[in-house]
């Protein structure tokens, strides 16, 4: 099946810093999926006769300003349109006089709407008059009375709109080839989370320039406050378990297998063993750990001195620092088992649970250091990784994670922002004497 996610910037927007950051917003939460091609239009009807022509089965449609919030497109509102037969599930709309969908999402199958004749979705101004199907509509609603479960066609009658709005057309044209159509079911609209940006425009720019709560749209507040909730907890979060795959050199890039010297990361879990053991490293291997968390820190001091590397007991020493701090946020995959997650971690590091020991007991006879650091602060980068230059050449590894691209900061102050703070902590870096390479969102990579 060829399934195309598309972006779809219907807005008429004036201000290019709300434009930019929903576009940075979309970017984050709808990562590439296997199986799925992503692309982006301002034109619908155009891109959607391209890909009807390319053979593409379905596509999802995403307006700009729309967020599949919880993870990137899946396969579920295909699975429904398939399960109920079908060929579009969106947000259908009772106008009274006609039916419509709101753009902000919907799924489409290709073939059919090639089938019926390849109907426009683009509204128009124009006053129309056509016979076709009526349209009878389940009892039940979404939420209000305007937003049926489905439709299906009724009795043949004429009907005078004094314009075509969004999606009417290729209602009525399944209409009249005998499909029933469906609403956006609750489990999929619980992923989303829509700005409506065309009606809240001068809002978005109020918020994205002084980051202080709506005062009335309540979407937009639902936003600030889902965005604000991780600024206040992100200095009382430990992660126990990897959410990150260990890379492997070899996967990334092709560089000499040289020995780590100097290693610096976040306090994420137990990757930093991880990274260690695959990449190589040696009794005077020095450990630089940090975090803007310092809970975290504080949980990495506390797995060094009290935890011998088994994991049969991590759990039992995990609830015991737990029980110290009950106040924390602990998170991990925790939709998945305790074992399923460790067990994921060795196979990424290439481990199994007593070579892990045995690494993790070399590990703790390593010099570390453990250090509460904000990378976005120029200043607090600067001072701590300058102090890491001992005037000789050294192999540096670096991991940051995604501290420079994360859901919070990506919507409060942009990717552009982002990537020059990136850009700044990396030019730091290239100071140090030797080889240094950086583990971020992208990869690794070598900077020096």
């Amino acid at each position: 099946m060829k399934k195309v996610f598309l972006t779809y910037n219907n807005t008429r927007l004036k201000n290019p810093l709300v434009q930019q950051r929903l576009k940075d917003i979309t970017d984050f939460y709808h990562f590439p999926v296997a199986g799925w091609v992503f692309d982006a239009t301002d034109n619908l009807d155009l891109k959607l006769t391209e890909l009807a022509d390319q053979g593409v089965d379905f596509v999802v449609v995403s307006a700009l300003g729309n967020f599949l919030r919880l993870h990137s497109i899946d396969d579920a509102v295909i699975n429904d349109c398939l399960n109920n037969n079908a060929p579009l599930a969106g947000h259908l709309l009772d106008r009274k006089n006609y039916y419509c969908i709101d753009p902000q999402f919907f799924c489409l199958n290709l073939k059919t709407w090639d089938q019926v004749g390849r109907p426009k979705f683009q509204s128009s101004p124009k006053r129309s008059t056509f016979t076709s199907v009526g349209v009878i509509r389940s009892e039940e609603n979404v939420h209000d009375d305007y937003t049926p479960l489905w439709i299906k066609a009724g009795k043949q009658q004429e009907y005078t709109l004094d314009f075509l709005d969004f999606g009417t057309q290729v209602l009525y044209k399944f209409l009249e080839h005998g499909h029933q159509l469906i609403n956006i079911n609750q489990d999929i609209r619980a992923r989303k989370h829509y700005l409506y940006p065309d009606y809240n425009e001068q809002e978005l720019v109020d918020l994205f320039t002084t980051w202080t709560r709506p005062e009335k749209e309540i979407p937009l507040q639902h936003f600030y406050d889902n965005i604000q909730y991780h600024f206040d907890n992100y200095d009382c979060t430990v992660y126990v378990l990897n959410s990150e795959d260990v890379l492997n050199s070899e996967d990334v890039i092709a560089t000499p297998p040289i020995k780590i010297d100097h290693y610096s990361g976040v306090c994420g879990g137990l990757k930093a063993v991880g990274i260690l053991n695959n990449q190589g490293f040696h009794s005077n291997t020095h450990v630089s750990l940090f975090d803007i968390s310092q809970p975290a820190v504080e949980y990495q001091q506390y797995l060094v001195s009290e935890w011998d590397g088994d994991f049969d007991n991590y759990l039992t020493v995990f609830e015991k620092f737990k029980k110290q701090h009950p106040s924390l946020q602990y998170v991990w995959r925790s939709w998945n088992t305790w074992e399923v997650e460790i067990e994921r971690f060795l196979k990424s590091a290439r481990l199994d649970k007593t070579t892990f020991q045995q690494t993790w007991q070399q590990y703790q006879t390593l010099p570390i250091n453990f250090t509460c650091i904000n990378l976005l602060d120029v200043d607090q980068v600067t001072e701590y990784f300058s102090s890491f230059n001992t005037g000789k050449p050294r192999d540096y590894y670096v991991w940051v994670s995604n501290s420079f691209y994360m859901e919070h900061t990506i919507a409060r102050y942009g990717t552009a922002w982002l990537k020059e703070k990136s850009n700044t902590f990396k030019s730091v870096l290239r100071r140090l004497p030797g080889r240094v390479r950086v583990e971020d969102e992208s990869g690794l990579n070598r900077v020096k």
